[in-house]
């Protein structure tokens, strides 16, 4: 997986020092198509994964081995959001770890929903940027 898809992990890592440079919304659109890009790509590798016990067991140790799982793209964006947040630019009050979770959950469901329909009704871009401008809403003054 880390060889297939290392562009998300880059990316989430990076926007640790993004806080309060460029817009907000093109940063999230950024991490948004990462993220989709990085679960459609991920997919046929996650199920044959989870059809197995055994594999699903052994992938699960060696990344408890390696300080690593897909925690780490929550744990990163948070990160990002709470910066902004700290710089004023994201309501004070905002729950930073929801919108996290609700940002990679909704790229998550775009990708898997794209692996299962034949006809996709917005293409990745579009989607992105209306993850990035709908979270927004609520998040930034």
């Amino acid at each position: 997986m880390r060889e297939r898809s290392p562009g998300f992990t880059l990316l989430a890592q990076a926007l640790n020092g993004r806080a309060g440079t460029g817009a907000l919304v093109d940063n999230l659109t950024a991490v948004a198509r990462a993220a989709i890009a990085f679960y459609g790509e991920g997919f046929p590798m996650l199920a044959s994964m989870f059809a197995d016990p055994s594999t699903l067991a052994a992938h699960k140790e060696e990344l408890r081995h390696q300080g690593a799982g897909p925690h780490k793209a929550n744990e990163a964006v948070a990160a990002y959001l709470r910066a902004e947040q700290n710089l004023g630019r994201l309501w004070p009050e905002a729950d930073i770890t929801a919108a996290a979770g609700l940002l990679l959950g909704a790229c998550f469901q775009y990708a898997f929903l794209s692996h299962m329909s034949l006809s996709a009704d917005r293409d990745d871009d579009e989607a992105a940027a209306s993850f990035a401008r709908t979270l927004l809403q609520q998040l930034a003054p």
